[in-house]
């Protein structure tokens, strides 16, 4: 979702709403992400990371954090 044709980068958002916040590995998505964009994976290991927060009981937002900078996705 969200690519061209044919391509595998990008991440499947939508895929996440049908399994449970506990069942989401971080180190697989974060593995996807210097796949698809090769300088990140010249940062030091820890400073990539993902993290979920619960808002109310029906949502979970996604904080991606590179080097000290953190992006609400």
């Amino acid at each position: 979702m969200h690519t061209y044709l044919g391509d595998d980068y990008g991440f499947d958002r939508s895929a996440l709403l049908l399994k449970a916040s506990d069942q989401i590995d971080a180190d697989t998505v974060i593995a996807k992400l210097k796949r698809d964009v090769p300088v990140l994976d010249i940062l030091p290991n820890g400073s990539i990371n993902l993290y979920g927060s619960r808002d109310g009981l029906d949502k979970l937002t996604f904080i991606l954090q590179i080097a000290n900078i953190a992006i609400e996705i």
